[in-house]
């Protein structure tokens, strides 16, 4: 008995470190300077948005000098919502000073702007994409 507890202990130690999740593992580094590629401006936010650990999920579209930056925040984060907001729009402001931000954890805000991102991958014409941005941007103040 005595020797099957020795093995289990060490065992449980190694299978639990194994389940650790390390989030920025699998992320790539991306070099931010100050003149930005538009094509990888919402890619960027993304990254930037999710390094945070409140965050578990970020979309972002931008169009002309918009950023539109919907995320979804942990559980328990979801008391600090604003405060957690004005930090990341902060931060966004500073690595994206050309843009005009727009961050929101609305998750009706968060779904829309996914529906987008992913029509325009499809090939959504660029001025109906245009006018869905600029209707969730005006929901998102309108909410604020």
């Amino acid at each position: 008995m005595v020797k099957h507890f020795y093995w289990l202990v060490p065992m449980l130690i190694i299978l639990s470190s194994c389940g650790a999740e390390n989030r920025h593992e699998d992320s790539f580094s991306i070099q931010h300077s100050k003149v930005h590629n538009p094509k990888w401006v919402d890619q960027e936010a993304v990254h930037t948005v999710e390094s945070y650990e409140e965050v578990t999920k970020a979309v972002a579209i931008h169009i002309d000098n918009e950023l539109l930056v919907a995320i979804q925040l942990k559980q328990w984060d979801k008391f600090r919502t604003k405060s957690i907001e004005k930090k990341l729009k902060e931060k966004l402001k500073s690595e994206f000073p050309e843009h005009t931000i727009t961050l929101s954890s609305d998750l009706k805000i968060f779904i829309e702007t996914k529906k987008i991102v992913n029509r325009s991958q499809k090939g959504l014409e660029e001025k109906e994409i245009n006018k869905r941005v600029h209707q969730i941007i005006k929901l998102s103040n309108e909410q604020t």
